[in-house]
């Protein structure tokens, strides 16, 4: 098997030639074969047909020149022989002697109240005439299968209105029936077919080859367009991304895949302008720490006896859990990226918003929810810390079921968010310029994770309008 496909082509402009010439073959192999056929068959009918019509002729000619006499004749065009009752052979061709005339089988004896009407019947069948008896035979009918033409006649004195013959051989009874008949050789329709064969398969190899290259040529052709997307495609490096491959005006399968190609292109762009873009925010998150940090450190360490050690370690702590809370982000987000699966399981969002002090909690009924209870208490606590950063007085949440799902809404008094930036604040590290400006500000990674929590449990978050401050509001489905 290993050794066949190696001789296959790896082209595909090849594959599509040997393919199409394969096919192309068997079509014009069985045409030539069903032409030949038709051509023998319809050859052989105008030879049987022109065999009755020199039978008939010759039975009804006034002149019966071609039956005077006895022996055989070599002027004959087709094989013929004329047999008495009695089986003697009265004219036959020169061509059947070497085959023993009579070469057909000849009944009994015909009474003649059998003849007493008008003609008799032409009766056709099949006979081989075997191996000849001389060595100087005529080389084409040896052991050729002929069809025999046959009509029996009545010498003169027979019935009125049959046929009759003018021969009048001392052996033969002036009331007895002679045979007539007719062979019809396959000769003309051999010619015929080898003919036709001198130019059939040539004609046949020749288109086989046309269509090959047609389709050779083709497929090619179609081909250049995918072999210019390749090497486009081949060309765009991880710093070239904003390239696009040729998309071809043909409107099949490769105009297709040069949209889709460019589309994930776009995708990749995109997703590598993300990941740039979340390296330099996750570095800068990360320096801000790291940099109160070394600088509380370093001034505490030049001057040692006037340093507050316990303040200085106190700053430090807090620059080491903001730390901590950044790096516990990126990781949840690394994890989400990954799409590792989490546990699931029934968990009642009314207990997960029961835990939060100093905020009014309002719980209507049993919500539940099938989901990972860590990453639903974290949806929760990003939430409600997003909504004390921004407060001045009241942070509200709600769990209630609401058209089949459950509806979990954090809604604060603060200066609420600008309808412009109610998208943009579920990127990562997207914080708003006044956020920005306090201390207490965040990392940009909490609202980010809250839809991403939400996403992979089905569900959705938007930002509503209100009164006064910012509603959020989360839309998850219960469990039956």
């Amino acid at each position: 098997m290993g050794r066949w496909r190696r001789l296959i082509p790896r082209s595909v402009g090849a594959r599509s030639a040997l393919a199409a010439a394969l096919v192309s073959a068997v079509i014009f192999t069985g045409g030539a074969l069903w032409l030949r056929d038709t051509v023998y068959d319809s050859q052989m009918a105008a030879t049987e047909q022109q065999a009755r019509r020199d039978l008939d002729y010759h039975l009804n000619a006034p002149n019966k020149y071609w039956l005077s006499g006895l022996g055989g004749v070599a002027w004959a065009k087709v094989p013929f022989e004329v047999v008495a009752a009695n089986r003697v052979p009265l004219r036959w061709s020169k061509s059947l002697e070497p085959f023993g005339v009579p070469v057909t089988d000849y009944p009994d004896d015909v009474p003649k109240s059998q003849s007493a009407r008008t003609g008799s019947p032409i009766t056709t069948r099949t006979i081989s005439l075997g191996t000849p008896r001389w060595r100087h035979a005529d080389p084409d009918l040896a052991g050729v299968t002929m069809k025999v033409i046959t009509v029996d006649a009545w010498r003169d004195g027979g019935a009125p209105g049959d046929p009759r013959v003018g021969v009048d051989p001392a052996n033969v009874h002036p009331d007895s029936v002679v045979r007539f008949s007719v062979f019809v050789t396959p000769f003309a329709a051999e010619e015929a077919v080898a003919a036709l064969d001198r130019w059939l398969w040539a004609v046949a190899v020749l288109c086989v080859l046309l269509i090959a290259g047609v389709a050779w040529f083709a497929t090619n052709r179609a081909l250049r367009s995918v072999d210019r997307i390749r090497s486009t495609a081949e060309d765009i490096s991880a710093t070239e991304l904003h390239r696009r491959v040729p998309v071809p005006s043909t409107g099949d399968a490769v105009q297709r895949l040069a949209v889709t190609l460019n589309e994930t292109l776009g995708r990749l762009e995109k997703s590598a302008d993300q990941q740039r873009r979340f390296i330099a925010d996750a570095a800068h998150e990360l320096r801000s720490p790291i940099a109160s940090a070394r600088t509380v450190l370093e001034v505490a360490l030049d001057s040692p006896d006037r340093a507050n050690w316990p303040a200085v370690a106190d700053d430090a702590v807090t620059d080491v859990r903001r730390l901590q809370h950044v790096a516990d982000d990126l990781l949840l987000l690394a994890r989400f990226d990954a799409a590792q699966p989490a546990p699931t399981a029934p968990v009642d969002l009314g207990e997960l918003v029961r835990e939060f002090e100093g905020v009014t909690v309002r719980v209507d009924g049993t919500v539940v929810v099938q989901g990972n209870r860590g990453h639903l208490a974290r949806l929760v606590r990003n939430l409600v810390d997003n909504a004390r950063r921004y407060a001045i007085e009241e942070v509200t949440v709600e769990v209630r079921a609401e058209d089949g799902d459950a509806v979990l809404i954090v809604a604060d008094d603060g200066p609420g968010i600008p309808p412009e930036d109610r998208e943009r604040v579920f990127e990562r590290f997207t914080r708003l310029d006044e956020s920005r400006a306090r201390d207490a500000g965040g990392a940009g990674l909490g609202l980010a994770i809250v839809r991403d929590i939400a996403e992979r449990h089905g569900g959705t978050v938007q930002i509503a309008d209100g009164a006064r401050g910012a509603t959020f509001v989360v839309r998850l489905s219960t469990v039956d």
